[in-house]
């Protein structure tokens, strides 16, 4: 059921950097709302098109809405004030089935986190494993899910809370010690991917989340299509919520990866499933893959400035990827070939990032070749059990 709804505003309050929650009053709206449904919001007569906005919770008359200042329009939502009226088209789309039995598990990184708040307030049997940057970045959602679910499992980028590194670096620890009936994420489509992987190599049902930009949120005006098992569907009315498996090229199983030794190493774990995930998503394009070479060896030159003192020798303390890689530190100790390696890897990524040049399989592989390269030399110089190994293209999946 979708409709036009006059809705006053109960809050409209920062709770982090560039992050607000909202909060509006209509019983109509939150007694049809399900998990994982949005609305469209109007915001004034100087906006041509609504904004869609998932619905973080809907409950006792009161709609629950996080949204991050990402323009202007967001910007000017901002400064909306208590009593104040917004027009709202809603519900929209097709949400997460809370009509189950046993215990599920959410995964969220970012503001993916929000919809799943609506879910754990739907499903007696829930718990969470989040994701975000920094713990100034996550503590607001652990407090709004401290009462709806079990257990709360935290990561964060810099370590500040929770494990260090990503939600798919703590994941297969989380599904050791329980059973869950399913897998329900949210968040960055590479992150859910990763998610939507392991889910398969553990038989577990993943449903994913999907954000798009949408115009008319109905699905008239195909702006959010996107490919999927059955053919092209529209985020906003078939979505936003999908299996895993319609929306995303996973193996049925664990195979073989040139990266697969990480797994035994956990001094590396902070970019092991980076460089795992760089592989597996060969076998869905060679850009997708360059993109995620470059999301690893980022990590792993993170890493490298995390574990070892010689290279703090930038005095602007800045930590951008080229920054780090052009320092005469890190350049003497990896030598002139390998250099040349990574920074290739680094500049064909944001090639790929920015769409500027569709790969070839064998630019893929080169890529992956030298980030290989890149994380045996780490492994020679600094891990434990260093066995020497050759890359193996025939271990690409394709």
């Amino acid at each position: 059921m979708k409709k036009l709804f006059d809705t006053e505003i109960k809050s409209n309050v920062q709770v982090a950097e560039n992050i607000f929650r909202l909060e509006i009053l209509s019983q109509e709206l939150s007694e049809i709302a399900k998990a994982g449904q949005f609305v469209q919001v109007k915001l004034s007569d100087e906006f041509t098109l609504r904004r869609p906005l998932g619905i973080a919770s809907a409950k006792n008359g009161v709609v629950k809405i996080f949204y991050r200042l990402v323009g202007r329009g967001t910007k000017f939502l901002s400064t909306k004030k208590i009593g104040e009226h917004l027009n709202i088209l809603g519900a929209l789309g097709n949400g997460f089935n809370t009509n189950v039995t046993g215990k599920i598990l959410l995964v969220g990184g970012g503001m993916g986190i929000a919809p799943l708040l609506s879910v754990a307030e739907k499903i007696p049997a829930v718990d969470i494993l989040m994701g975000g940057k920094t713990a100034t970045e996550i503590n607001f959602w652990i407090k709004e899910f401290k009462n709806e679910v079990g257990k709360i499992h935290i990561t964060t980028d810099d370590g500040s809370r929770g494990s260090k590194g990503f939600v798919t670096t703590l994941l297969p620890e989380v599904l050791e010690f329980e059973n869950y009936a399913a897998i329900y994420t949210c968040g960055p489509e590479i992150m859910m991917r990763g998610v939507a992987q392991i889910a398969v190599e553990n038989n577990l049902p993943c449903y994913v989340s999907f954000e798009r930009r949408m115009a008319c949120g109905l699905g008239a005006c195909l702006s959010c299509s996107i490919d999927t098992s059955n053919g092209r569907k529209k985020v906003c009315k078939d979505g936003p919520v999908f299996n895993a498996e319609e929306v995303f090229p996973l193996k049925p199983k664990k195979f073989e990866s040139n990266f697969s030794f990480l797994k035994d190493k956990p001094e590396f774990k902070i970019f092991a499933g980076d460089c795992l995930e760089a592989e597996i998503v060969f076998e869905r394009s060679p850009n997708s893959c360059v993109k995620l070479v470059r999301t690893a060896m980022e990590a792993c030159v993170k890493w490298l400035y995390d574990n070892d003192k010689k290279f703090f020798t930038n005095t602007n303390n800045e930590d951008k990827l080229f920054v780090l890689m052009s320092s005469s530190a890190f350049a003497v100790a990896v030598g002139k070939n390998l250099l040349k390696k990574i920074h290739h890897c680094r500049i064909s990524g944001n090639k790929a990032i920015h769409n500027e040049k569709d790969f070839s399989f064998e630019e893929g592989i080169r890529c992956l070749s030298n980030l290989f390269d890149f994380v045996q030399w780490i492994d020679r110089n600094y891990g434990k059990n260093y066995q020497p190994r050759t890359f193996e293209v025939e271990k690409i999946p394709n």
